[in-house]
């Protein structure tokens, strides 16, 4: 069995350092920095974490493993609050086949209920994929492996930033990032976090493990942004059973391309949407924008009921695709929210549209219709829809 120190340490940056394979880690130990190599060249490393203070001070549990094993658990009287740093240094992979490395939350090892962006780059390559499993990192055959991972409580789910070395063959490294969702609706504190290998013996005899109060607290969205894109109606498809053509409607200074739907039966449109690289999760957000168009304004406690769905095409898909399960997006009373008069604009409250297999280059068909039969939908006339917004989150160093 091969074995590696698990890190350098120095005094400020690895500029004169050479590492001994790519992603290998060099601690700063005055600046409290820790480095990653890139390639086995003198001083091609790059910094993956910042501390204002001693990591030393701030390690709440820590093991160091004295024999093979396949899981470590966290001890659960090191827990109980929301947000975690992980530190996993794997050393002596398993002796018989690379291992997969899982981090799995509150009791959960089920795959089907994670989803994993992750992006990597290895030899000169890179690439973009999606998976549903919690799979962190790689590790070849009796080597080692390096993983630093922030866990936290995004919304109602928890989330995991990883950044580590990545194996995609028994002697291939390189970087790997991933942004891992626990899909399962969880506002309770951690309870517990298991570290496991798909190999009995895929944590090896001087692995080690640190939990870390971290830092920086700050949400996810500082390591994430929010994209959003305004599609017009004049860029949507006709469903199977279409509003109005498009007209442009006008008052004073203002004029809008609107296609009407009627307030009889349920009328429908398709958008096309197309992937883009940085991709994050698997949750789309869809707002509709529309405007009264009819000389009859809605009385009290008139409203309108829209469904939106959605279809994934993946490469080599046909365009022939079933669509998911509807969100329903209502709003029951229009006057009461100041909807009042003829040309009055509102935007409906976004649905979200769910697609855990999207990633980059996939593209999403979203079909909004009027639910005219919905108990919210009983505003007696026409409905003006000027096109659909898309929010959802990518990588913010994703231009």
């Amino acid at each position: 069995m091969h074995t590696k120190n698990i890190n350098y340490t120095g005094s400020g940056e690895p500029t004169n350092v050479t590492p001994k394979y790519e992603g290998h880690a060099y601690i700063d130990i005055d600046g409290n920095r820790k480095y990653q190599s890139k390639s086995t060249t003198e001083g091609d490393y790059e910094e993956i974490a910042l501390t204002n203070t001693p990591i030393s001070s701030r390690i709440i549990w820590e093991t160091l493993l004295t024999s093979d094993v396949q899981s470590v658990e966290i001890p659960g009287g090191s827990l109980g609050g929301y947000e975690y740093d992980l530190e996993i240094f794997v050393v002596n992979g398993s002796s018989t086949d690379e291992s997969f490395v899982y981090l799995y939350v509150q009791n959960d090892e089920t795959d089907s209920n994670y989803s994993n962006a992750y992006y990597y780059l290895y030899d000169g390559s890179s690439g973009a994929a999606h998976s549903d499993d919690a799979n962190i990192f790689r590790v070849p055959i009796g080597m080692e492996g390096y993983a630093f991972i922030k866990l936290r409580l995004v919304g109602n789910n928890y989330r995991f930033e990883c950044k580590s070395s990545s194996c995609v063959s028994y002697s291939v490294l390189g970087v790997n990032k991933r942004g891992i969702k626990y899909k399962v609706t969880d506002t309770n504190p951690l309870s517990k976090i298991t570290i496991k290998s798909d190999q009995t013996d895929g944590l090896g005899i001087g692995t080690i493990i640190r939990l870390i109060d971290p830092v920086n607290k700050t949400p996810w969205s500082v390591n994430n942004r929010l994209i959003s894109k305004f599609i017009p109606i004049a860029q949507g498809f006709d469903g199977d059973s279409p509003p109005a053509t498009i007209e442009t409607i006008s008052t004073g200074n203002g004029k809008i391309k609107v296609r009407k739907f009627d307030s009889s039966s349920s009328e429908n449109m398709l958008f096309e949407y197309d992937i883009p690289h940085g991709f994050i999760g698997d949750d789309i957000d869809v707002e509709i924008y529309g405007y009264i168009t009819e000389a009859t304004a809605p009385a009290t406690n008139e409203g309108i009921a829209f469904d939106v769905s959605c279809c994934l095409a993946k490469n080599g898909d046909n365009l022939n695709k079933t669509h998911d399960s509807s969100d329903t997006v209502t709003i029951s009373d229009l006057n009461g929210n100041s909807i009042d008069s003829q040309y009055d604009k509102f935007v409906l409250s976004s649905a979200t549209v769910t697609q855990a297999d999207a990633t980059n280059g996939d593209t999403i068909f979203i079909k909004i219709e009027r639910n005219v039969s919905h108990a919210d939908d009983d505003y007696g006339q026409d409905i003006g829809i000027c096109g659909i917004r898309i929010i959802h989150e990518i990588e913010r160093d994703v231009n």
